[in-house]
C-alpha cells in the first residue's frame, strides 16, 4: 500500500529520496527548491517543505494543490487507508468576485464645488498624497453606505483584476478609522504596480506603500499571504526591504527568516517608536531604504534574542 502511493505520489510531484524515520523527501512543487526539501511522513502522511514552509495532513491536499487531476485524487482515495481517506466533493473553488462599494466615487474626477471631494483632497494631501498616486492607485471615496466619509484604495493584481480594497476616514466625526471589506487577504498588495525583477518593499498599509511610491507592496497588516509567497519565490525575488512599524519587530523577523531561509538577501529598515512610512514621508523614508544593508544571520539572531528590549 505505501509503495503504491509513493507512487503515485512519483507521478504528480516527482521522484522521491528516503530519510530517517521512514520519512520520504520530494522537490517541492511550491518553491521549486534545488533540494528535496518536502518531507511526506509514511504512517501519518502528514507533509511539510522546510523551505517554503508549506504543510498539510492529507495527502489529498498535497496532491490537490500541485495540480493532480482527478483520477489521480480518485486512485489516492482508493489506495489510502480508511481513516486517511479525506471525503470530498468534485466541485471547482468559485472565487468569490471583488467589488468596488456601490457608493465608490473616483477621485481623479475633479469636483471642487463638492464639500467631500474637497475635504479627502485635503486628508490625501496632508498625507503626501499627489494627484498623479492618485490617478496611479486609481483612488476614490464613498459619502454613502457601509464606508460612508471614507476613501477607498482599491487593490488590482497583474491582469486588472480587483481584488481587495481598504479604506481610512477623511472626516473627523467617524467613529472608525476605517473598516475592511468581508475579503480574503490570500492576495498580492498592489500587485499591478510592482516590478518583480526590481527589488520589492514590503510594508503595512495602502497608505504605507503609496508614501514609498516605487515598487512597495501593502500586506494589509503584518502576515506574508499565501499569494504573495507565491509570487516572490515564482518570480524569483532576490532582494526585498522589510519596512513594518515599530510594533510590529517580532513579525518582521518571522517574515525576514522565512525569506533568508529562501536564499532572498532581506534589508530590515529600522523604524522608531510612534513612525511609519506614511508619517516618516518619502524623502525620510528612502533615506532610510537606500542606508539600509543586508541583514546578516548574525543580527537576525541578534534581533531574535533581544527582540523583548524593541516591543
Amino acid at each position: 500500500m505505501v509503495s503504491d502511493i509513493l507512487n503515485l505520489l512519483e507521478s504528480v510531484i516527482g521522484t522521491y529520496s528516503r530519510k530517517s524515520k521512514g520519512n520520504v523527501a520530494f522537490h517541492c512543487p511550491f518553491c521549486n527548491h534545488a533540494k528535496r526539501k518536502l518531507e511526506v511522513q509514511t504512517e501519518t502522511y502528514a507533509w511539510q517543505c522546510w523551505v517554503c514552509g508549506a504543510k498539510g495532513r492529507s495527502l489529498y491536499t498535497l496532491l490537490k494543490r500541485a495540480g493532480a487531476s482527478k483520477a489521480q485524487l480518485d486512485r489516492l482515495q482508493s489506495i489510502l487507508p480508511k481513516k486517511r481517506r479525506k471525503s470530498v466533493e468534485y466541485t471547482e473553488d468559485v472565487p468569490k468576485i471583488c467589488k468596488l462599494p456601490d457608493s465608490f466615487i473616483p477621485l481623479w474626477k475633479p469636483n471642487r464645488k463638492n464639500f467631500f471631494w474637497n475635504t479627502c483632497m485635503e486628508y490625501l494631501q496632508s498625507r503626501g498624497v499627489t494627484l498623479y498616486d492618485i490617478l496611479k492607485y486609481r483612488i476614490g471615496y464613498c459619502t454613502s453606505g457601509r464606508y460612508k466619509n471614507m476613501i477607498v484604495f482599491p487593490n488590482y493584481n497583474k491582469d486588472g483584476q480587483l481584488t481587495y480594497y481598504t479604506t481610512r476616514s477623511f472626516m473627523r466625526s467617524n467613529s472608525a478609522k476605517f473598516i475592511n471589506p468581508p475579503l480574503s487577504r490570500n492576495i498580492v498588495g498592489f500587485e499591478l504596480q510592482l516590478n518583480w525583477e526590481l527589488p520589492v518593499i514590503l510594508v503595512e498599509s495602502a497608505l504605507d506603500a503609496i508614501t514609498i511610491k516605487r515598487n512597495a507592496s501593502p500586506l494589509y497588516g503584518t502576515v506574508l499571504s499565501k499569494a504573495l509567497k507565491g509570487s516572490i519565490i515564482e518570480n524569483g525575488v532576490k532582494k526585498l526591504y522589510l519596512a513594518l512599524d515599530y510594533d510590529a519587530l517580532s513579525k518582521s523577523i518571522d517574515i525576514a527568516r522565512y525569506l533568508m531561509n529562501l536564499g532572498i538577501s532581506v534589508h530590515f529598515v529600522k523604524l522608531e517608536n510612534g513612525t511609519d512610512p506614511n508619517s516618516l514621508g518619502y524623502e525620510k523614508m528612502w533615506n532610510l531604504i537606500n542606508s539600509t544593508e543586508e541583514l546578516t544571520e548574525d543580527e537576525l539572531f541578534d534581533y531574535t534574542i533581544k527582540k523583548s528590549l524593541f516591543v
